[in-house]
């Protein structure tokens, strides 16, 4: 498993997750405190999950995080802090992922690409988003 997290004056930015781990077991790629948690799991055969439900507990979420796992393709993504102040690019191919957590970011797609992308909801349309310019490239 190859997993990177990029940090901004001590704030996660992202997560990237290169490549899924090959060996049975149940794998979790983000911090504890991460907004998105992204978890792997290899179950073999027979393997049983007991019937269960999340308890829902007090959650105080400030910012909206996103994932986008890659199905096939390859894109670009420019990672930002809420200002605009440019951290760093990196590259997300098939069967890669990224936990976008906090800053900004822009997505140059480099190959025709397909993608998964799981955001929190409720969805309230574009009012969101923010558009910038970056600040410092």
């Amino acid at each position: 498993m190859s997993t990177r997290e990029i940090f901004f004056n001590d704030v996660l930015i992202a997560v990237v997750v290169a490549e899924m781990p090959d060996s049975p077991g149940v794998y979790f790629m983000t911090p504890h405190s991460a907004l998105q948690q992204i978890g792997f799991q290899h179950r073999k055969a027979g393997e049983h999950v007991p019937l269960h439900a999340h308890e829902r507990g007090p959650v105080v979420v400030n910012n909206f995080a996103e994932v986008i796992i890659v199905k096939r393709g390859k894109m670009k993504v420019a990672l930002f802090s809420q200002a605009g102040d440019f951290i760093e690019e990196v590259f997300i191919a098939s069967g890669g992922m990224i936990l976008l957590e906090s800053g900004a970011h822009e997505i140059t797609f480099l190959e025709e690409t397909e993608m998964y992308e799981v955001k929190q909801g409720p969805y309230i349309g574009r009012a969101e988003k923010r558009f910038l310019s970056p600040a410092t490239k």
